[in-house]
């Protein structure tokens, strides 16, 4: 399944279709409901004019409860909904109140204090994307108090688009079923709008990769010599002996071949990649790139040639380079554990997953991660601590705020803790370190460790060729070694996180991130 081109904001928006069955089911799991406050004195200090494609403004947030709110003990949320919002991003900024951020549910951007004070002061940053239109929006800030609205705001931003002052059109190519290890002889056309200034000094070919997660699957290389590498394996190539022919369309000499990762996964969208066309001047091309850096008299340069194409086609700003990989699948796998010990005892336990595929399970979606270990104790035993590592985040079950965004978690009382994870390198092994209390040496009901891959049934799809060990055993003093061995064969994978549960818990999951940042910050 591709991914929309130029979005690194938008991986999450592609569960927006399963989201809606999720927070139906939310409902289930609120809290008690409580006596409102009266409405609240809000202050949205925010641009009356954002520049598309110009980035992030940042604004601010302040909302004054009176006397009948009771600190610390509700949930205040704060959401910015715009007529446009397809055409809105959002950044994410932290205060000592709460955190604002994107919700993955409907491209809004969402502010939250958990255990709210009267008096919260918000940091926010949004703009316009550079495919937004121009025109007066409309947006609606509503502010709930334990998800119910106590108050609403609405108002006007002006979105100007800056007029385009480069010399080319970009057209965009699409290669499907390139395998892990080869490359895609990329040669996208371009159209010349304008005559090019009379101080150009070298016009510039410049092959990126791709702008959202995830990354680090594909490469231009830069196998000519008038092409040099840049910082984050983007490629540019100067092109001195360039023809100044307006209305003409233009495509490279060569393909510059794309390589695909070895270890990328698939089938999925490997590159959602761009490439632009410009004209620099001597100043600009001494600066940037050095000057000359290779043999003009050289037989492998890379350079632009007239296609004879006199129509106008393709995009102002950049063209669009879509690469889709063949099925590869990695395979990960979590294995038995047995917990031994007397009563009283504390029993610290080392959980292994592995990635036993030379195949990568990178990381999909902005936010917490892309996996979760889901895992149920044993009757006969209570959670003492979860460590949390630069590799993964846990919750166990007393986060109550946690709890709320996991509402389709089967037995979400048997759920003891959940640990979420960015990726799994290829050829990989983590081990998740856990510590229990043993209540009833002789208790035999066994627990379970499940692997949730977010996504499985819309993006980024099923990439994990065996379901079979994504299950394991967590028992109390039973029979055998209790080794945990990798892989385990048996039983199907009951999946206990639905797509749509699972996409829920990426877009609110930050907000238990922060409010944990928080609590540490005060202690």
């Amino acid at each position: 399944m591709s991914a929309p081109f130029f979005r690194p904001e938008r991986a999450p928006l592609r569960l927006a279709a399963l989201l809606g069955a999720a927070a139906l089911g939310a409902g289930a799991f609120a809290l008690p409901a409580q006596a409102q406050p009266a409405e609240p004195e809000i202050a949205f200090d925010h641009p009356e004019v954002l520049e598309a494609g110009a980035g992030f403004s940042p604004a601010t947030l302040d909302i004054e409860f009176g006397d009948d709110f009771e600190p610390d003990a509700h949930k205040v949320t704060a959401v910015l909904e715009w007529e446009n919002q397809e055409e809105m991003h959002y950044g994410g900024v932290s205060t000592d109140d709460g955190f604002c951020g994107m919700d993955a549910t409907y491209n809004t951007l969402s502010c939250i204090a958990h255990d709210a004070d009267g008096s919260l002061h918000f940091e926010l940053e949004y703009g316009a994307l550079d495919a937004a239109q121009a025109g007066e929006w409309g947006y609606t800030l509503t502010v709930m108090v334990d998800d119910e609205s106590v108050a609403v705001q609405e108002g006007v931003t002006e979105i100007v688009v800056p007029d385009h002052d480069g010399q080319y059109l970009h057209g965009g190519v699409d290669f499907d079923g390139v395998a892990p290890g080869d490359t895609a002889a990329v040669k996208p056309d371009v159209y010349q709008l304008d005559a090019l200034p009379e101080d150009t000094a070298a016009v510039v070919v410049t092959l990126a990769g791709a702008e959202y997660l995830p990354h680090n699957l594909a490469f231009a290389q830069a196998v000519f010599d008038n092409c040099t590498e840049l910082e984050y394996g983007d490629v540019a190539c100067l092109v001195t002996d360039f023809e100044d022919a307006p209305g003409t369309g233009f495509t490279l000499s060569e393909p510059v071949p794309y390589l695909v990762n070895q270890n990328a996964p698939g089938p999925i969208e490997v590159c959602g990649c761009y490439y632009t066309v410009a004209a620099i001047d001597a100043e600009t091309f001494e600066s940037e790139y050095g000057g000359v850096f290779w043999d003009e008299g050289s037989d492998n340069l890379l350079g632009l040639v007239s296609t004879g194409a006199t129509g106008e086609f393709g995009q102002p700003y950049a063209g669009a380079i879509t690469i889709s990989s063949t099925p590869n699948a990695y395979d990960l796998a979590v294995g038995d554990e047995n917990i031994k010990g007397a009563n009283g005892d504390e029993v610290d336990v080392t959980v292994k997953i592995e990635n036993s595929e030379s195949t990568w399970a990178p990381s999909f979606f902005d936010g917490p991660g892309s996996y979760a270990l889901v895992g149920h104790l044993p009757k006969g035993t209570e959670l003492v601590s979860v460590d949390d590592t630069d590799s993964y985040y846990c919750e166990d079950d007393a986060d109550q705020y946690f709890r709320e965004t996991t509402p389709a978690i089967e037995d979400v009382e048997g759920a003891d803790f959940i640990c979420i994870f960015a990726e799994f390198p290829a050829l990989s092994e983590t081990e998740l370190d856990l510590t229990v209390e043993i209540t009833d040496a002789k208790a035999d009901a066994k627990g379970s460790l499940q692997l949730v891959a977010f996504g499985d049934t819309e993006y980024p799809g099923a990439l994990d060729g065996d379901l079979s060990n994504n299950t394991a055993d967590l028992t109390l003093n039973a029979d055998g070694s209790g080794s945990g061995k990798l892989p385990k064969t048996g039983s199907s994978m009951t999946w206990i996180l639905a797509g749509a549960a699972a996409a829920l818990v990426l877009g609110v999951v930050l907000f238990v991130l922060t409010r944990r940042r928080k609590a540490t910050a005060a202690e």
